[in-house]
């Protein structure tokens, strides 16, 4: 569902391989990954990070022969959530979080 929506943005057409990518991240390996991608934590993160969540938001409703005006939303949550929690991980704080350093950490 969302490589259809990653095919109507510009970065899917391979004659713009030279251009500028409105979303670097994100490739064809990312949603069909071969024996040799698919155990790569960078792009299993991709496929469900901060990426994924700003094409979903910007081209999603392109999509709607396929899927609904809602369709989306649930994985929009989730890519928000997961983005979220990694930089929760990663201690980054200019994002506001702090390195967890307790089991009581608040």
């Amino acid at each position: 569902m969302a490589e259809d929506v990653w095919r109507l943005t510009p970065d899917a057409d391979p004659k713009r391989t030279s251009t500028l990518m409105l979303y670097p991240k994100l490739s064809l390996s990312v949603f069909r990954p071969s024996s040799k991608s698919a155990m790569r934590t960078s792009d299993a993160t991709r496929a469900q990070g901060n990426s994924m969540m700003e094409m979903l938001m910007d081209y999603g409703h392109l999509n709607h022969d396929k899927a609904g005006p809602r369709a989306y939303d649930s994985l929009i949550l989730h890519c928000a959530n997961t983005d979220l929690w990694v930089n929760v991980m990663n201690g980054t704080p200019k994002k506001g979080c702090e390195t967890i350093k307790s089991a009581h950490h608040r």
